[in-house]
């Protein structure tokens, strides 16, 4: 999980700081898709209300990360 952690930081850095923008989205969304086994095993172990808020937030931030990738800006990859 730490470098999961460490995986992400660097990336939104670089996605946040306009240094590789594309690659630093597609990590993020291949390290936030990573997490969602543990948020869906989290509805048995949490409660549906806590766990399905967790699944919830990993899958809009995995949609986000996955449309962020595609974003082109207007410009051919």
């Amino acid at each position: 999980m730490r470098l999961t952690g460490a995986a992400q930081l660097l990336a939104g850095l670089g996605y946040t700081v306009g240094i590789a923008r594309r690659p630093s989205a597609a990590v993020l969304a291949v390290t936030t898709g990573l997490t969602l086994p543990s948020a869906i095993s989290g509805l048995r172990r949490d409660g549906v209300s806590k766990g399905l808020d967790q699944l919830l937030t990993v899958g809009a931030l995995f949609g986000a990360a996955v449309l962020a990738a595609q974003d082109t800006e207007g410009r051919p990859s």
